[in-house]
């Protein structure tokens, strides 16, 4: 029973897994390792948030930083997840590819699992782009939708499928200035 529920857990339906996990327990309440997968179970079904921050060195000398924050709501015994986020990037290129560019992109996740078979997961953001490329002129904003959604089908244990869509701006200094 404890496997077939970490199974469960494992393929994405912490609900199942929760189900099966209360059922042994009241059976054998003393299962030391079905409390604590449930235990674990309920721990990550709480709210939590998370920062981070990236530094990539690309082979024309730019430096991009990256510092985000994310913060996660979760319904449905672990089978929903939503919640906002906001990434701060700053492209500073070598001195001959002009100015830095700052990007602040907020935006909302959301993610469901409908059923043993299917999945669907989104994200969106505004791009709010500020090229800084001449010191001391007026700088010229601009917003960028971006998306990046797909949909994760399992007709069998061993064939998954996706379809997705996306919209991205570039990771280069040049194309993030038109």
């Amino acid at each position: 029973t404890y496997l077939l529920a970490q199974s469960q857990d494992w393929l994405g339906r912490p609900d199942h897994a929760q189900e099966t996990l209360r059922d042994r327990l009241a059976k054998q309440p003393n299962d030391p390792r079905a409390a604590a997968l449930l235990d674990d179970l309920r721990f990550r079904e709480r709210q939590d948030t998370r920062f981070f921050w990236t530094q990539s060195h690309q082979s024309d000398k730019l430096v991009i930083d990256t510092l985000a924050v994310e913060h996660n709501v979760r319904f449905g015994d672990g089978r929903t997840t939503i919640g906002p986020r906001y990434i701060f990037q700053n492209y500073d290129p070598s001195p001959r590819q002009g100015g830095r560019i700052l990007v602040n992109r907020p935006g909302v996740y959301a993610r469901h699992r409908f059923n043993d078979r299917v999945e669907w997961t989104g994200q969106a953001f505004v791009d709010l782009i500020r090229p800084e490329s001449v010191p001391f002129a007026p700088a010229r904003d601009h917003a960028i939708f971006t998306y990046d959604t797909w949909l994760t089908l399992w007709p069998h244990d061993k064939v998954r499928v996706y379809a997705g869509s996306n919209r991205t701006t570039f990771d280069n200094a040049k194309s993030l200035q038109r």
